[in-house]
């Protein structure tokens, strides 16, 4: 409708064009959805609210903060410009993934979890298991684990988005204090105290 017309000063060729019978041209739309850490896991159906129109849509597994997902046809009515015919426009809906307090992703798609220990694990070591949706996980607490350390599990997070397997995990330790210990506790505590000091 921005063309007023042009002509050929040689040719003969002469093109308008009348912005009046132009037919609107098929529109994109564009969302954003917000949602939980174990929708993003399994995948998931939600209806969503665009202007005047609802939109049943499906949200594969796997998806990250930031993904955007194009649904053909699912846009604006309008009509080809080449056919004349009748045509719909695409929606793109932008993802947003919900984090919990133990829970999260990182910006590779790496599924990070808190953990927390006792002292007394941290200092000799052990093996645990951790549930992560679906599956259990083994995972190893190393000696000597300083408060705010990690462990990685290479394939045991994320599934990852249209493809085969997950990303990796990694468990964040958070080690805790005892509140209280008996007084033969907190001998046997001292005396290892002066052992290790001689």
């Amino acid at each position: 409708s921005g063309f007023g017309g042009f002509g050929s000063n040689g040719g003969g060729f002469t093109w308008s064009w009348n912005s009046h019978n132009a037919r609107p041209m098929p529109q994109n739309i564009e969302a954003h959805i917000e949602i939980s850490l174990t929708e993003a896991y399994y995948g998931c159906n939600r209806n969503i609210r665009v202007g005047s129109k609802n939109f049943n849509i499906d949200i594969p597994k796997g998806v990250t903060t930031g993904k955007v997902i194009v649904y053909a046809g699912y846009g604006g009515k309008g009509y080809d410009p080449l056919t004349g015919q009748e045509k719909y426009g695409d929606l793109y809906v932008r993802i947003s993934v919900r984090s919990t307090d133990k829970m999260y992703l990182n910006s590779d798609g790496t599924l990070e979890m808190m953990m927390a220990i006792d002292w007394i694990d941290a200092i000799l070591g052990c093996d645990m298991e951790l549930d992560v949706f679906d599956k259990t996980v083994n995972i190893r607490v190393p000696k000597y684990t300083q408060n705010g350390g990690y462990t990685l599990s290479a394939g045991k997070g994320f599934p990852k988005y249209k493809s085969e397997g997950y990303t990796n995990l990694k468990v964040n330790f958070i080690v805790k204090m005892p509140k209280s210990l008996s007084q033969s506790q907190m001998d046997m505590l001292e005396s290892i105290r002066q052992e290790i000091k001689k």
